[in-house]
Protein backbone atom coordinates (compact mmCIF):
# COMPACT_ATOMS: atom_id res chain seq x y z
CA UNK A 1 0.00 0.00 0.00
CA UNK A 2 2.95 2.36 0.55
CA UNK A 3 2.93 2.76 -3.70
CA UNK A 4 -0.53 4.00 -3.49
CA UNK A 5 0.13 6.64 -0.98
CA UNK A 6 2.70 7.89 -3.26
CA UNK A 7 0.52 8.33 -6.49
CA UNK A 8 -2.22 9.58 -4.50
CA UNK A 9 0.62 12.67 -3.23
CA UNK A 10 1.70 13.16 -6.61
CA UNK A 11 -1.85 12.86 -8.00
CA UNK A 12 -2.93 15.69 -5.37
CA UNK A 13 0.91 17.69 -5.85
CA UNK A 14 0.06 17.71 -9.86
CA UNK A 15 -3.67 19.38 -9.51
CA UNK A 16 -2.15 21.51 -6.85
CA UNK A 17 0.77 22.74 -9.07
CA UNK A 18 -1.64 22.68 -12.79
CA UNK A 19 -4.68 25.05 -10.86
CA UNK A 20 -1.38 27.17 -10.12
CA UNK A 21 -0.46 27.08 -13.38
CA UNK A 22 -3.64 28.03 -14.91
CA UNK A 23 -4.23 31.09 -12.44
CA UNK A 24 -1.99 32.90 -14.52
CA UNK A 25 -3.06 35.17 -17.53
CA UNK A 26 0.52 34.36 -19.73
CA UNK A 27 -0.74 30.52 -19.99
CA UNK A 28 -3.94 31.52 -21.19
CA UNK A 29 -2.73 33.85 -23.70
CA UNK A 30 -0.13 31.27 -24.69
CA UNK A 31 -3.51 28.62 -25.15
CA UNK A 32 -4.99 30.94 -27.31
CA UNK A 33 -2.35 31.78 -29.13
CA UNK A 34 -1.83 28.03 -30.29
CA UNK A 35 -5.30 27.42 -30.87
CA UNK A 36 -5.66 30.61 -33.08
CA UNK A 37 -2.73 29.06 -34.35
CA UNK A 38 -4.48 25.81 -35.43
CA UNK A 39 -7.74 27.05 -36.32
CA UNK A 40 -6.67 30.24 -38.29
CA UNK A 41 -5.48 28.03 -41.65
CA UNK A 42 -8.56 26.33 -40.75
CA UNK A 43 -11.00 29.22 -41.27
CA UNK A 44 -9.57 31.03 -43.87
CA UNK A 45 -9.43 27.85 -46.45
CA UNK A 46 -13.24 27.37 -45.13
CA UNK A 47 -14.29 31.23 -46.05
CA UNK A 48 -11.94 31.16 -48.97
CA UNK A 49 -12.18 28.47 -50.51
CA UNK A 50 -11.82 28.07 -54.17
CA UNK A 51 -15.34 27.62 -56.01
CA UNK A 52 -16.14 24.91 -58.34
CA UNK A 53 -16.07 26.78 -61.94
CA UNK A 54 -18.88 25.59 -64.65
CA UNK A 55 -17.87 27.27 -67.51
CA UNK A 56 -14.30 26.58 -68.22
CA UNK A 57 -13.39 26.53 -72.16
CA UNK A 58 -10.56 24.53 -72.96
CA UNK A 59 -8.32 25.04 -75.79
CA UNK A 60 -4.96 23.58 -77.55
CA UNK A 61 -1.69 25.07 -78.89
CA UNK A 62 -0.74 24.50 -82.00
CA UNK A 63 2.79 25.03 -83.69
CA UNK A 64 3.96 23.95 -86.91
CA UNK A 65 7.40 24.63 -86.08
CA UNK A 66 7.22 21.75 -83.07
CA UNK A 67 5.42 19.87 -86.24
CA UNK A 68 7.94 19.84 -87.80
CA UNK A 69 10.49 19.71 -85.50
CA UNK A 70 8.72 16.00 -84.85
CA UNK A 71 8.95 15.27 -88.23
CA UNK A 72 5.09 15.13 -89.31
CA UNK A 73 3.07 17.22 -92.34
CA UNK A 74 2.17 20.12 -89.92
CA UNK A 75 -0.57 21.28 -92.30
CA UNK A 76 -2.04 17.57 -91.91
CA UNK A 77 -1.65 17.58 -88.23
CA UNK A 78 -3.36 21.04 -87.84
CA UNK A 79 -6.20 19.39 -89.95
CA UNK A 80 -6.54 16.61 -87.48
CA UNK A 81 -6.55 19.13 -84.55
CA UNK A 82 -9.38 20.71 -86.15
CA UNK A 83 -11.30 18.23 -87.46
CA UNK A 84 -10.71 15.14 -85.63
CA UNK A 85 -10.14 16.67 -82.48
CA UNK A 86 -12.54 19.20 -83.07
CA UNK A 87 -10.48 21.82 -80.95
CA UNK A 88 -12.79 25.14 -80.84
CA UNK A 89 -10.86 27.19 -78.83
CA UNK A 90 -6.83 27.02 -79.92
CA UNK A 91 -3.96 29.27 -79.78
CA UNK A 92 -1.32 29.71 -82.97
CA UNK A 93 2.11 31.11 -82.75
CA UNK A 94 3.52 33.10 -85.37
CA UNK A 95 7.27 32.47 -85.15
CA UNK A 96 9.27 35.97 -86.13
CA UNK A 97 12.03 33.47 -87.61
CA UNK A 98 9.96 31.94 -89.80
CA UNK A 99 7.67 34.78 -91.04
CA UNK A 100 11.05 37.33 -91.57
CA UNK A 101 13.79 35.45 -92.63
CA UNK A 102 15.25 38.61 -94.76
CA UNK A 103 15.06 41.86 -93.10
CA UNK A 104 11.91 43.63 -94.20
CA UNK A 105 10.67 40.88 -96.25
CA UNK A 106 7.44 39.11 -94.57
CA UNK A 107 6.36 35.93 -95.40
CA UNK A 108 2.62 35.42 -93.42
CA UNK A 109 1.61 32.57 -95.80
CA UNK A 110 1.54 29.21 -93.47
CA UNK A 111 -0.14 31.63 -90.45
CA UNK A 112 -2.70 33.02 -92.81
CA UNK A 113 -3.10 29.25 -93.83
CA UNK A 114 -3.60 28.55 -90.71
CA UNK A 115 -5.91 31.17 -89.48
CA UNK A 116 -8.32 30.12 -93.00
CA UNK A 117 -8.28 27.31 -92.07
CA UNK A 118 -9.99 27.94 -88.04
CA UNK A 119 -12.37 30.48 -89.75
CA UNK A 120 -13.57 27.92 -92.12
CA UNK A 121 -14.29 25.78 -88.82
CA UNK A 122 -15.67 28.66 -86.46
CA UNK A 123 -12.84 28.25 -84.17
CA UNK A 124 -12.02 31.03 -81.67
CA UNK A 125 -8.00 31.90 -81.82
CA UNK A 126 -5.40 33.89 -80.14
CA UNK A 127 -2.22 34.54 -81.92
CA UNK A 128 0.89 34.40 -80.07
CA UNK A 129 2.95 36.68 -82.00
CA UNK A 130 6.45 38.87 -81.51
CA UNK A 131 9.77 37.54 -80.22
CA UNK A 132 8.52 35.86 -77.02
CA UNK A 133 6.60 33.02 -78.02
CA UNK A 134 5.51 29.51 -77.21
CA UNK A 135 7.89 26.99 -77.84
CA UNK A 136 11.40 26.03 -76.04
CA UNK A 137 13.09 28.32 -75.92
CA UNK A 138 10.58 30.98 -76.46
CA UNK A 139 12.09 33.47 -77.62
CA UNK A 140 12.68 33.21 -81.55
CA UNK A 141 14.56 36.10 -83.43
CA UNK A 142 15.63 36.18 -87.08
CA UNK A 143 19.40 35.70 -87.71
CA UNK A 144 19.90 39.03 -88.79
CA UNK A 145 17.74 40.79 -85.81
CA UNK A 146 21.13 39.35 -82.87
CA UNK A 147 23.73 41.34 -86.23
CA UNK A 148 22.07 44.26 -85.15
CA UNK A 149 24.56 46.06 -82.76
CA UNK A 150 22.16 49.11 -81.72
CA UNK A 151 19.29 48.14 -78.92
CA UNK A 152 17.06 50.67 -80.36
CA UNK A 153 17.50 49.78 -83.80
CA UNK A 154 16.68 46.26 -82.70
CA UNK A 155 13.76 47.62 -80.78
CA UNK A 156 12.40 49.10 -84.06
CA UNK A 157 12.86 45.78 -85.99
CA UNK A 158 11.01 44.23 -83.38
CA UNK A 159 8.32 46.86 -83.48
CA UNK A 160 8.05 46.94 -87.10
CA UNK A 161 7.42 42.95 -86.87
Amino acid sequence: MPKRNWYQKESIKASYLLKRLFRLKIVYIALFSILLVFLAPIVVFIALRPRIQTNINYGVNFSDKYARDLGLDWKDTYLKVLDDLGAKNLRLVAYWEDIEVVNDQFDYSNIRWQLDQAKARDVDVILAIGRKVPRYPECFEPDWWNDLVSEEVRNLELYEF
